[in-house]
């Protein structure tokens, strides 16, 4: 389950900074940006137009994927609920996100910055 895992798995690429904003964690965010959009159908195995939870664990386990993309999948599995959450009221990320629940949670997230 996403709650178990390593949580600095996903964090591998991002340098915590409570100070300042760093430059590498804007330009990582946009790679994991980049590679959801790119990746999207791969991820979405079933074709139904979400990524679900089962998904990005199965996508952890292909061997394709180095070990910078597994850890831009761990942290949209990590960030699963966070995603689902603030693109919807009532979110629920067993219904995974879509590509505009992704492209929402992106312009949030640039806001922030």
């Amino acid at each position: 389950m996403a709650s178990t895992r390593d949580d600095q798995n996903d964090r591998r690429w991002m340098h915590e900074s409570t100070a300042e904003v760093n430059i590498a964690n804007i330009r990582n965010l946009a790679a994991v940006k980049e590679f959801a959009y790119r990746s999207f159908d791969q991820l979405d195995r079933d074709g139904n137009g979400f990524i679900e939870l089962t998904e990005l664990e199965d996508a952890l386990e292909n061997d394709a994927l180095g070990n910078r993309e597994k850890s831009f999948v761990m942290f949209l599995l990590n960030n699963l609920q966070q995603i689902a959450e603030m693109v919807h009221e009532e979110g629920d990320p067993n219904d995974g996100v879509s590509r505009q629940d992704l492209e929402s949670y992106f312009q949030l997230l640039a806001n922030l910055i």
